[in-house]
């Protein structure tokens, strides 16, 4: 069994950070969230064992990694970590961050909600996995449009295989946000508009 291992965490920080290049200082301006050089270089240390949930994200986010691979040593999968309800692997850890529903005594109103909200979750992440593609979808269109070298004919294919990936996933998204508005996931910010 291991413990969450802060200096392990400043050590994979460190790894991510200088396979992109980046100095400590780079790092901390990318990242925001109060980051100063010091404190980068205080966490990759060690030295500075309490980071923040919104620095660790920030930090992962700048990187370009899920915070899991900061968090977690996932080069060792079996290690086991002791939680609450017994020790858990870092697989099981991941698949719980994830959305999976942690393996544990449940009664069934614990079972309804955790349902629930795994559906939630893998819901949201459908959701923008959709919108993100019909973006890319849009854009490319827009760039095959815009090609000047394109012949006509070259032009036209492209067009129509974009047009019918546009509505398959045009469709994908419709029914991922009907999904997340019948769970009542204000996916589309309009109850927060309506608010204000």
């Amino acid at each position: 069994m291991i413990e969450l291992d802060f200096n392990g965490i400043g050590q994979r920080i460190a790894s991510f950070r200088k396979e992109h290049g980046m100095s400590a200082e780079k790092l901390a301006e990318v990242s925001g969230a109060g980051l100063t050089r010091s404190v980068v270089a205080n966490i990759e240390s060690g030295r500075r064992g309490d980071i923040p949930l919104s620095q660790l994200l920030a930090i992962a986010w700048a990187l370009g990694v899920p915070p899991a691979v900061l968090i977690f040593d996932t080069s060792r999968p079996r290690d086991t970590i002791e939680t609450t309800g017994g020790d858990r692997s870092i697989a099981e850890l991941l698949d719980w961050m994830s959305g999976w529903p942690a393996r544990g005594p449940m009664n069934s109103q614990t079972t309804k909600s955790t349902a629930a909200s795994s559906r939630r979750l893998l819901g949201i992440r459908n959701y923008d996995r959709t919108a993100r593609m019909l973006s890319d979808l849009l854009r490319a269109k827009e760039a095959v449009t815009s090609d000047p070298s394109l012949d006509t004919a070259t032009k036209g294919q492209r067009l129509h295989e974009l047009n019918l990936q546009l509505e398959m996933v045009g469709d994908q998204f419709e029914s991922a946000r009907q999904a997340m508005l019948s769970e009542g996931v204000d996916i589309d910010g309009s109850a927060s508009a309506s608010n204000q």
